[in-house]
């Protein structure tokens, strides 16, 4: 509460110095020239979660920033009076371009189909499969990482190669038990340099050793590394759906747009030709 009545006294202490020349009750903070700051303007400025002080000084630092900007637009329209008509036009386009904007948003969301079925997703991945060729390789993958002291580290060696869930359950829950790193990209598709990167070895050639391999097995001073690799693709082939879904949806959705507001704009025209409103001179 004090809070408020402090802010309320500052206010009432900036607004005792104000000009005669009022609108009806309005109370003036500032004026610069024949312009009025009031005192309904700065409203919300102020949060709750600032103290008095910090909020008497947001109000005297927006009301000194709101003089100087005024201050610079007056000498601006004395400065620049010859060239007031391509200002004008320059205010009547950016003013146009941002009602515009401004309506087509509120149609797009009332009216674009946001959903995307898994057909239509596969139906367009299909048109378009050349444009997602892959740029890097990229796998599906069982990472382990486990200190080195661990006694059962030979099951983890065992197991970690099986495709048998109990088994995979088996190398989680030892995993677990033992503060380990046990990640199960087997049905996620992941970036094999990321992969790597957790690894003390580095790899010359990704694609050689993807052909050729389907396990890693390596260690450093205090741990050892072991993954499986389930599925892989090369760089410069199609990316699997799965993996470009996100980008697929966001595309779909871009088009949709695209269209809607064609379809839109040629209705009001048409709407607005077929009523009269439109009359367009040819010689």
């Amino acid at each position: 509460m004090r809070k408020y009545i402090f802010i309320a006294l500052i206010i009432s202490i900036l607004a005792s110095c104000k000009d005669k020349e009022l609108e009806g009750d309005k109370r003036p903070l500032a004026k610069v020239f024949d312009k009025y700051l009031y005192l309904e303007d700065i409203q919300g400025i102020i949060t709750d979660d600032i103290s008095s002080a910090d909020s008497a000084a947001k109000i005297n630092s927006y009301i000194n920033n709101w003089v100087k900007k005024e201050l610079l637009v007056k000498k601006a329209e004395l400065n620049l009076s010859e060239k007031d008509n391509t200002i004008q036009k320059m205010i009547d386009e950016y003013r146009a371009d941002l009602l515009i904007h401004t309506y087509m948003n509120e149609l797009i969301q009332q009216k674009l189909d946001t959903i995307i079925t898994e057909q239509q997703l596969e139906e367009y991945y299909q048109k378009q499969s050349a444009q997602f060729l892959l740029n890097f390789n990229i796998v599906k993958v069982l990472f382990v990482k486990i200190s080195s002291d661990v006694k059962d580290l030979y099951k983890v060696r065992n197991l970690y190669r099986s495709d048998r869930a109990d088994d995979l359950g088996k190398l989680e829950k030892l995993c677990r038990e033992n503060a380990a790193t046990f990640d199960n990209f087997s049905d996620e598709w992941v970036q094999f340099s990321n992969i790597l990167e957790y690894l003390p070895e580095k790899l010359e050639n990704q694609a050689e050793f993807l052909k050729y391999s389907q396990t890693i097995e390596t260690k450093d001073s205090l741990h050892h590394y072991f993954v499986r690799i389930k599925d892989f693709k090369l760089t410069g082939e199609v990316s699997p759906l799965k993996f470009v879904e996100s980008n697929l949806k966001t595309i779909i959705l871009k088009e949709r747009k695209s269209t809607l507001l064609s379809e839109l704009e040629q209705a009001m025209f048409e709407n607005a030709l077929n009523n009269g409103n439109i009359k367009i001179y040819t010689e």
